[in-house]
């Protein structure tokens, strides 16, 4: 194990100029270079110990900020235009683009949570990642869910629609520790409620990565 982690904080830019704040621990580790996507409402931030943890043994590490997310968020979300979507087509690439600049050659490990393990499959670039590790991540279906599930997730995902489409968004507390844009939560429900989920949205044809 060695010492603490040099850590440096910066801008990844995505396809559309949006820029993301991200974070490198252990910039000068000889391991392969491993990138920590977050869940849906879970900011950068939590993974600092397990980020931490890896960089000291030997990997540098990538955490960033989803747009709309954490560090990657305006200073408010009333108009804000992001989707969820755009977290796996825009976002999650421009994290793979830098590290493949960053660390030319370098194997490419991939962590995610939740979204940050399936948006991963709406990357066109994804090919790039050598080894990918997903915690809970699934088919969000909700015809998947046992009787009693379905019971309680169909009202939670009513009343945040109705929430997230009154507000602008949906407060902080209702689904993660983060805030979400109105478009990420309605397009949210539109994909969990999709037979299939993101296979059966007709509009989405980054599935094809």
């Amino acid at each position: 194990m060695t010492a603490q982690a040099a850590i440096r904080t910066f801008k990844l830019t995505a396809a559309d100029g949006y820029h993301l704040t991200a974070t490198l621990r252990g910039a000068e580790c000889a391991g392969p270079l491993t990138v920590l996507a977050p869940a849906t409402a879970v900011p950068a931030r939590f993974y600092a110990r397990f980020a931490e943890y890896l960089s000291q043994h030997g990997r540098p590490v990538l955490t960033f900020d989803y747009r709309g997310q954490g560090e990657s968020a305006p200073p408010s979300l009333k108009g804000f235009e992001g989707r969820f979507r755009d977290w796996g087509i825009l976002d999650i690439p421009a994290a793979i683009a830098w590290a493949d600049g960053a660390y030319p050659g370098r194997p490419l490990h991939w962590v995610g949570h939740s979204f940050g393990g399936f948006g991963l499959g709406l990357a066109h670039n994804n090919a790039r990642v050598d080894r990918l590790f997903a915690f809970a991540s699934m088919s969000a279906d909700v015809r998947m869910m046992p009787l009693s599930a379905r019971l309680k997730t169909w009202p939670q995902f009513f009343a945040g629609t109705m929430i997230a489409r009154t507000l602008g968004y949906l407060p902080a507390g209702l689904v993660g520790t983060e805030a979400l844009p109105k478009h990420a939560m309605l397009e949210w429900y539109r994909f969990c409620t999709t037979k299939e989920f993101v296979f059966g949205v007709k509009d989405l044809p980054e599935t094809r990565h």
